[in-house]
């Protein structure tokens, strides 16, 4: 990597985040961590193709918010693992393994 850089933060989680995945389509990024709640962020259309050979910083893949949001666990989730058809898995500290779908609120 030569020209490594920051190019979006994303400011939602309160303490640590453990486990960031995309989707198997790479249009979602699934966060999670220390304030036991699943963020949904959707990426940007067009974001794959034209931000990628953009040398503007300004520019963000992901939409400011999350899309979705997943709250239930009582603990920290420590991993995330996606599905080809948009289910997605988290696990936690409190011993549950929980089944959220991404057109779900």
């Amino acid at each position: 990597f030569t020209d490594l850089r920051i190019t979006q933060e994303l400011v939602a989680h309160k303490g640590a985040v453990w486990s960031m995945k995309f989707s198997v389509d790479g249009m979602y990024l699934a966060t999670a961590g220390q304030d036991e709640i699943v963020r949904i962020w959707q990426v940007k259309e067009g974001a794959k193709s034209e931000n990628a050979k953009s040398e503007d910083k300004k520019n963000s893949f992901f939409h400011s918010k999350p899309y979705r949001l997943y709250g239930g666990h009582k603990a920290d989730i420590l991993d995330l693992c996606w599905s080809k058809t948009q289910f997605l898995l988290s696990s936690s500290m409190d011993k549950t393994v929980r089944l959220w779908h991404i057109s779900m609120n």
